[in-house]
């Protein structure tokens, strides 16, 4: 990698927005560029950032927001005509329509739209720090959010009996462990694999290089809100949505909202297992120390690491604009093409 600090700018040197300083070296053969990195991390490698200075992911994709939106009714549509099929096959058909119509179309979403495991959707591992508060957040953020805003939101919009009973009706009928087990893989294991690699991975990445991660958690909360379809806990799932996008782009870690998002869901069916019990109010501090004291650790986690990739085909693009024409003879060493050292 040739650095400012070995080399003098040169006839034709040029600063590339995405690739840094790009200089023009003569070889026998023709012209190449050899490009500094913009970015200063090494672990992040050569990489576009969006507005708000986040990594957005490289790459030659075919993703737009356009397209995102089109897959998300797709989605909507596929979630609901397999749940009508699978409506009476209890928890298991629960799981299965969560992995037939949300993982599964997300994954060939993803396959279409060349979007890498690591660079693009993220599932790199995070720190230690990142994962502890995504523990720590989601085992208290759900008492903050229902105590508060879903209470708050039931003063206006106040759920019918039949809606409750439907909802409680999932996670009263478990007995034994066995069943704990299975409600706990279909209501709390299962969606927060799926949501998570739809909505925070395919999703926020197909939105994040043209609206900026703002925006783009915005945007992807608000969709995430309404593929529940349940308008009596609107905001609150709309809130959830912004900590999850937020856990994505603060810690460059798919893993890490995977993790709060479960851990929400088995505090929730904790909460449920207590046979409706009233929790009492003294555990309200707790919860809030839990979710707040976890949002600070993750706040001051360092981002996921990420294998550095080679120099790819937006390298030779930018290379290619940023060459300035000196003729095809001259002397010099070196080979002509693309390397891995950040040359082209």
């Amino acid at each position: 990698m040739v650095t400012r600090g070995d080399r003098k700018p040169g006839p034709g040197f040029v600063e590339n927005p995405l690739y840094g300083a790009c200089q023009p070296v003569i070889d026998a053969n023709n012209t190449r560029m050899v490009c500094e990195s913009a970015t200063t991390n090494t672990t992040q490698g050569h990489r576009r950032h969006g507005e708000d200075g986040q990594d957005t992911g490289g790459g030659n994709h075919r993703a737009t927001p356009g397209s995102a939106l089109v897959f998300f009714v797709v989605v909507i549509a596929l979630f609901v005509g397999l749940g009508i099929l699978v409506g009476d096959f209890g928890l298991p058909g629960l799981m299965a329509l969560q992995v037939g119509a949300i993982l599964f179309p997300a994954l060939g979403y993803a396959a279409w739209a060349r979007f890498s495991l690591e660079e693009d959707l993220l599932v790199v591992r995070p720190g230690a720090r990142a994962l502890v508060g995504a523990v720590l957040a989601g085992a208290g953020m759900w008492f903050m959010l229902v105590s508060t805003v879903l209470w708050a939101q039931s003063q206006i919009i106040v759920p019918p009996a039949a809606f409750l009973e439907q909802r409680d009706a999932l996670f009263m009928s478990a007995t034994g462990p066995w069943e704990w087990a299975l409600v706990w893989l279909a209501a709390a294991f299962t969606p927060a694999m799926c949501e998570e690699v739809f909505f925070r991975g395919v999703l926020l990445r197909s939105l994040r290089p043209k609206l900026g991660d703002r925006r783009s958690v915005l945007a992807v909360a608000a969709l995430f809100a309404l593929f529940h379809m349940n308008i009596y806990q609107l905001i609150v799932t709309f809130l959830l949505g912004c900590i999850l996008g937020w856990l994505l782009v603060r810690t460059g870690s798919l893993w890490v909202p995977i993790l709060f998002h479960l851990m929400n869901n088995t505090a929730i069916l904790a909460a449920a297992g207590l046979d409706g019990e009233e929790l009492p109010w003294s555990l309200s501090v707790v919860f809030a120390v839990l979710a707040v004291g976890g949002i600070v650790v993750v706040a001051g986690s360092p981002a996921a690491s990420r294998p550095r990739p080679p120099l790819g085909e937006d390298a030779l693009g930018a290379c290619a604009v940023a060459a300035t024409p000196v003729g095809g003879g001259g002397s010099g060493g070196g080979s002509s093409g693309t390397r891995g050292d950040g040359t082209c």
